[in-house]
């Protein structure tokens, strides 16, 4: 059976892509499309080459849930199209049961660095007021949220396939 984090080239790609997405996003607080567009594509051509069809249908499907997954946050304001795009990327590299855990853990550190993030500017600030311009960068979250899946990935696995059980 096909799996996506099998190939260490692919992940390779992956996490420079996310290197890339996080200088960005931390030195102009934007994600590039121009990165993103070319990261689905290595992500979707090369599961494609290395498993044909199947391999395509599982980037593909990793990739529409990696979208879905953060499209809520962005429809409500906390969290910006690029951080969307960027997680829809990595999903075609995923698949999709890796990106939904990548996802959750992505939103459980974006958590942890928004409370260290407001208490930061509370602290900072001689009014005590905050300093609602400046974004996190979300894609420190985002890879932090993709190496806890791969960390975790085989436990993942297991537990879902009734291994853990034995």
């Amino acid at each position: 059976m096909f799996s996506p984090l099998s190939n260490q080239l692919l992940i390779t790609i992956l996490l420079v892509l996310l290197a890339v997405a996080l200088l960005s996003d931390i030195r102009e607080r934007r994600i590039p499309n121009q990165l993103v567009v070319t990261g689905l594509l290595l992500g979707l051509a090369g599961h494609a080459w290395f498993a044909g069809i199947g391999g395509l249908t599982i980037a593909a499907s990793g990739a529409l849930v990696g979208l879905l997954c953060l499209l809520p946050f962005y429809a409500l304001g906390a969290l910006g199209a690029g951080d969307v795009k960027l997680m829809a990327m990595c999903g075609a590299f995923l698949g999709p049961l890796q990106v939904a855990a990548a996802s959750v853990a992505s939103l459980l550190v974006g958590g942890v660095i928004g409370v260290v993030w407001l208490s930061w500017q509370f602290s900072s600030s001689d009014e005590k007021q905050l300093t609602t311009s400046s974004a996190i960068p979300y894609a420190l979250a985002i890879g932090v949220g993709v190496l806890i899946s791969l960390k975790t990935a085989p436990m993942i696995l297991l537990t879902l396939h009734g291994g853990a059980s034995a």
